[in-house]
């Protein structure tokens, strides 16, 4: 069930993580929902979708909210650079600010960290598989976060 940010009771500054085919557009939902309270975001979405991010500035956001396209069905680079983009933007907060994650479909490709062994081609080459396999998307996923050092729980570990 989708809820409101205004819905919750998110006090301090804080800082959004949207992520997905919708994420400029979530983000814009995020502005108009925290106003002032919004210190700091990152969007990742699908290449060709930052233009939505005219959005985000129309919300009056004057911060500079970094937008990165990446890959999908199929991770690129983009993706496996998107991964450490949002690495590092959580590892820079400060305890005192709150993060919330806005995610939407597409994420799984979007963004990517690999563990050593694994290249960005075996993840292609397996994404490729998955994706012509018949498989549904709650197997494929359940594939993907095996060799991921995001999925899996493994992102929520690094928080």
């Amino acid at each position: 069930m989708c809820k409101s940010l205004k819905q919750y009771a998110l006090e301090g500054p804080i800082a959004v993580v949207a992520i997905g085919k919708a994420a400029a557009s979530m983000m814009s939902g995020a502005i108009a929902a925290l106003g002032t309270q919004l210190d700091a975001g990152l969007i990742i979405t699908k290449s060709g979708h930052c233009g939505d991010i005219q959005n985000v500035a129309n919300a009056g956001i004057e911060k500079g909210i970094p937008c990165i396209e990446a890959g999908h069905p199929v991770p690129d680079e983009n993706s496996l650079s998107a991964g450490k983009a949002l690495l590092s933007f959580i590892d820079h907060q400060p305890l005192s600010r709150t993060l919330v994650f806005l995610i939407s479909g597409g994420t799984s490709s979007l963004v990517e960290s690999l563990p050593g062994g694994v290249s960005l081609a075996d993840l292609q080459k397996l994404n490729e598989w998955l994706l012509g396999s018949g498989l549904d998307i709650a197997a494929i996923n359940n594939v993907r976060a095996a060799i991921s050092c995001l999925k899996g729980g493994r992102l929520a570990k690094h928080l």
